[in-house]
């Protein structure tokens, strides 16, 4: 199974056997989703696999298995032949149909949630993504000086992790520690403390900005424990947790080049949409649309203070 580079190939692994698969292109989204497919759940992933297996390895025969209460095999006897050696399947498009409906309806779903489409937290994430690069490439003060807190050795240093939802691993935080107290510096007893730094209440909450000094952009207009009482709200958006722990860096290293098309106003694809990867046009519509938001939140709020000053 020779697998490339740049399509996007994927690879499953079930009871041994490995198949490689591609996530949705558009127009496989849409056409099953037309066709209303998704009320037949068993046809709709047993279809999408059907036609998204493009190589396999390891793949054999069985007769035996055993099933769960769902009807999802968990264990299985390979079929042998008279030499007592299991039976393999090459692959070929015509022995697709050879694989046990439960095989083809699992590897159809994982190619749909995992390889085609986004979860809740992969949509916020990117979301938060376009957000906090507006807000960190600020020049206005008050934006400046915040983002230097969310460096995390600095965060610890200030005393502000426990009161951010730090989403750093134990062992990352302790590896920072241990670099700060080498260094000769001690680490703040806020660091043990849970409540909400002075500073975050200041700028989180109700943070009123000086009229005409800074642009009213970096203005929270409601308290975040409407929401969450330990969120980090900034720029009008709730994150969920510290944005410098929650944008990981396989989110980030997607999200920038898209990012960066957008900003300069390049095609991310070439070609025509309905052969693009579904879960890649996806997160570029999320980011897209999220920019145009912000952009058109401060051309407004912009507005709104030219009128104000007249």
């Amino acid at each position: 199974m020779k697998r490339t580079i740049g399509n996007f190939e994927n690879l499953i692994e079930i009871h041994g056997m490995r198949f490689l698969v591609l996530g949705l292109n558009v127009g496989q989204y849409l056409d099953l989703i037309s066709k209303n497919f998704m009320s037949k759940p068993d046809y709709f992933y047993k279809t999408i696999a059907m036609a998204n297996i493009i190589d396999w390895e390891g793949v054999f025969l069985f007769d035996e298995f055993e099933s769960d209460e769902n009807g999802e095999i968990v264990s299985l006897v390979p079929r042998y032949d008279e030499d007592d050696m299991p039976v393999y399947l090459d692959f070929c498009e015509d022995n697709i149909g050879e694989l046990h409906d439960s095989i083809l309806s699992k590897i159809g779903k994982e190619i749909y949630h995992t390889y085609s489409t986004l979860s809740k937290l992969e949509i916020e994430k990117y979301q938060a993504f376009a957000r906090w690069m507006y807000y960190s490439s600020s020049d206005e003060t008050i934006a400046k000086n915040d983002i230097k807190t969310f460096d995390c050795e600095q965060c610890i240093k200030d005393g502000h992790r426990s009161s951010r939802k730090c989403g750093l691993t134990e062992l990352s935080v302790n590896m920072i520690k241990k670099k700060i107290e080498d260094e000769g510096e001690k680490i703040p007893e806020d660091e043990k403390d849970g409540a909400l730094s002075e500073e975050d209440k200041k700028i989180s909450l109700k943070y009123k900005l000086p009229q005409g000094r800074l642009r009213k952009s970096f203005e929270p207009v409601k308290e975040a424990s409407e929401e969450d009482p330990d969120g980090i709200y900034r720029d009008f958006f709730m994150y969920s947790e510290c944005p410098t722990s929650f944008i990981d860096a396989k989110t980030r290293s997607v999200a920038e080049k898209i990012y960066f098309a957008h900003k300069s106003r390049m095609p991310f694809f070439s070609g025509g949409m309905i052969d693009q990867d579904n879960r890649f046009v996806t997160i570029c519509q999320i980011i897209n649309s999220e920019c145009n938001k912000i952009e058109s939140e401060r051309h407004k709020r912009d507005q709104q203070e030219a009128k104000k000053r007249k």
